[in-house]
């Protein structure tokens, strides 16, 4: 395991050997390996004009980003699905890169000098994050050993009280079809409940 921002860990759905191989022969499932390391990303997003002032101003949102890669065989040579540190560094280059366009694209949107610039970019909502993470990531992938056939993709709004998830999933086959978006969301429920009495004695 590694520590945050770069965040990793290794589990696998079963561990592989002699019956492994004979059950893959027969075509049975034989368990998946996965690996995942987590990010973050920083969005400047531009909000319209106030009461204060007619410019638009910048408010700061953060993302905390899990990508999970997946596959059912190891790299024979390494013995390893994706080298851990190799995740890491992918996604920590591509959350900077997003975290620095989301800020110019928030900068330019609030400039005085282009006043066409000033209309607000598209939010940075968390499904857009999750696709664009997942695609910078499938390209670095190309150029990399690894044995990865499923990435996913969670998006955390961090600053939020009960944030809801967002996940994108997607085979990283050329032929692939579209990806997966799904959307969980969180709620408390405060209940009363009676105790039985306490035994006396």
């Amino acid at each position: 395991k590694r520590g945050e921002s770069g965040r990793g860990e290794a589990w696998r759905g079963r561990r592989r050997g002699s019956r492994d191989r004979v059950l893959q022969r027969k075509g049975m499932d034989v368990g998946t390996y996965g690996v995942r390391v987590r990010g973050r990303i920083l969005t400047a997003r531009a909000q319209g004009p106030s009461h204060v002032s007619t410019l638009p101003t910048l408010s700061g949102v953060t993302y905390v980003v899990d990508a999970l890669f997946s596959g059912s065989d190891l790299e024979i040579a390494s013995a390893f699905l994706i080298d851990i540190d190799v995740g890491a560094a992918l996604l920590y280059e591509t959350c900077d890169a997003l975290s620095t366009r989301e800020a110019a694209m928030a900068k330019r949107a609030c400039s005085t000098d282009d006043s066409s610039a000033r209309l607000a970019p598209p939010s940075a909502t968390a499904e857009r994050i999750s696709h664009d993470v997942w695609t910078k990531l499938d390209e670095a992938l190309r150029s990399r050993t690894h044995n990865v056939s499923t990435l996913k993709v969670s998006v955390v709004e961090a600053d939020e009280r009960s944030p809801g998830i967002v996940e994108y999933e997607r085979a990283l086959a050329s032929d692939a079809s579209n990806g997966i978006y799904t959307r969980g969301v969180r709620a408390q429920l405060s209940l009363a409940r009676s105790l039985p009495a306490a035994a006396s004695g």
